[in-house]
């Protein structure tokens, strides 16, 4: 079973984290989607700078029904008093302020009662300027007896609880004292995002004291890396592409999907194939996700799933069947939900990632899916260069075009033939096709045949004079060399057909 292997790629970013931490940012923000690596980035700049001398802590926020305040800085307290066997706290404690001990056992009890007494007589009660004070005051000491400073990791800032958010802004303002930097990673896929962090966020971002590092999706090169090292050996080229194209170099998607593909190899005893279906356990995670919008959000993202492609409004509202304004409410509502992908040009729209779509096109019925398939081929059909997308969602949908597919050849007629009529068809599908060749005069002397194939289309000739071999029936009366006219239908010497009838053309009726 695959696990956690080593980190990959990256350097870029990582660059700038360790500049940061070494330069004049007080905050670093570290910001990308839910999966792509952000615990796995920030753990590896945490080594790197901890390797160069700096004291780096970690705490994490939860997603907690009720909040517990400022759990991640009792949590990084917590790992600071284990370093060094508790000997870097104690020298740190035994160097600051007397009340820092007090306010600093509020949040770890396992120290015992603090010794120190405000000058303002309110050392029993709860102080939060007293508090952030003692906890700034005492990474400061930690941060001159260690060395190059300290580091603070708080991990999934966007549920953090509104005093943390509080105790970072006092942490990271220009008038404290200390080489003290923090590093907060952050989704930028969470939504509904609590109106405490989205103000946090939106303050912290116009100070010139932080820095943003976005992280996006692994490249081909890094997946194939990351695949390998999973899989324990080289993966061929093709399942590479494959991860890639599915899980669009999100980390946490395709240690999923490879995953999957070894369980599959140790049960089948055959080569790594990663496999088509969705892990239960990452479908459960995108069903939630998509869990977030309804009613008409729902059914634009259901057809934007079951299209597989990017869709404008006009198309949205054709394989929807909803009314363009439905679809631009839903659009902005899916977009609320950060379930819309970002970066989609021409106006066009999709699912913010490929799986996702998958998970919510699995989510449906049988017959819903049948539905938003055939209206796909019938929005679709219209561009030839969609003519294997159109012939993949009319088979999805169980049916047969009703209208010619643009691939579809003329058939070809004997050379010499010069009196063949070509037929024009209006046709009852999306897409009517024509053949706008004008039609010849008869040749004297030539037989022809008629094929009238419905009301909507003109009758198809064929010369036999010239062609008397398609299609091929018993011949008529008179020969190539002195062609007669056939004589009236009712007259008892017309001759007889074979019986075989022409086929009647797709789209007529």
């Amino acid at each position: 079973m695959a696990g956690p292997v080593g980190f990959v790629g990256r350097e870029g970013e990582l660059s700038r984290l360790l500049g940061a931490l070494g330069g004049d940012a007080r905050l670093v923000l570290v910001v990308g989607d839910a999966g792509v690596g952000k615990t796995r980035f920030a753990g590896e700049g945490m080594d790197l700078a901890a390797a160069a001398g700096m004291v780096m802590v970690r705490g994490e926020c939860l997603p907690l029904a009720g909040k517990l305040p400022l759990l991640p800085v009792a949590d990084a307290l917590g790992e600071l008093a284990r370093l060094e066997g508790g000997g870097l706290l104690a020298a740190a404690l035994d160097t600051a302020p007397g009340y820092v001990r007090g306010e600093v056992g509020r949040l770890l009890p396992g120290m015992g009662p603090g010794g120190g007494t405000g000058s303002d007589g309110r050392d029993g009660e709860w102080s939060r300027e007293r508090l952030f004070e003692g906890v700034a005051e005492l990474l400061a000491m930690v941060a001159e007896t260690a060395g190059p400073g300290v580091g603070l990791i708080v991990e999934d800032v966007h549920w953090a609880d509104s005093e943390t958010l509080d105790f970072l802004t006092f942490l990271v303002r220009a008038g404290n004292r200390g080489p003290v930097r923090v590093v907060a990673t952050c989704r930028g896929d969470e939504a509904p995002l609590a109106e405490h962090v989205a103000g946090w966020l939106a303050r912290v971002r116009g100070h010139a004291g932080t820095e943003e590092i976005r992280l996006g999706p692994l490249s081909r090169a890094e997946v194939a890396r990351q695949a390998a090292a999973l899989a324990g050996g080289p993966v061929s080229p093709q399942v590479i592409d494959y991860l890639y194209a599915r899980a669009e170099g999100n980390a946490f998607f395709t240690e999923q999907l490879v995953a999957a593909a070894l369980a599959g190899q140790a049960e089948a005893g055959s080569g790594l194939q990663v496999p088509a279906g969705l892990p239960a356990r990452l479908a459960e995670l995108l069903a939630a996700r998509a869990g977030r919008c309804a009613g008409d959000a729902r059914a634009v993202l259901a057809g934007l799933a079951v299209a597989s492609r990017s869709l404008g409004e006009d198309l949205l509202a054709a394989v929807t069947g909803l009314e363009v304004e439905t679809v631009r409410r839903g659009l902005r509502e899916l977009a609320q939900a950060r379930l819309l992908a970002e970066d989609t040009s021409g106006g066009g729209h999709r699912p913010r990632h490929a799986l996702l779509g998958e998970a919510v096109a699995a989510g449906l019925l049988p017959g819903e899916r049948a539905v938003l398939h055939e209206r796909a081929a019938r929005a679709l059909a219209g561009d030839p260069a969609l003519t294997a997308e159109v012939a993949g969602h009319w088979q999805a949908a169980g049916a047969r075009p009703r209208s010619i597919r643009p691939g579809w050849r003329r058939p070809r007629l004997p050379s010499g033939c010069s009196a063949t009529t070509t037929p024009r068809c209006t046709g009852s599908g999306p897409a009517s096709w024509a053949w706008p060749s004008p039609m010849p005069p008869p040749r004297p002397g030539s037989t022809y045949r008629g094929c009238p194939c419905g009301p909507s289309t003109r009758s198809i000739t064929l010369a036999t004079a010239c062609a008397p071999a398609w299609p091929p029936r018993r011949p008529t009366a008179g020969s190539p060399a002195t062609p007669t006219p056939p004589p009236p239908r009712s007259s008892a010497t017309a001759p007889r057909s074979s019986g075989r009838r022409m086929r009647r053309l797709p789209g007529c009726r």
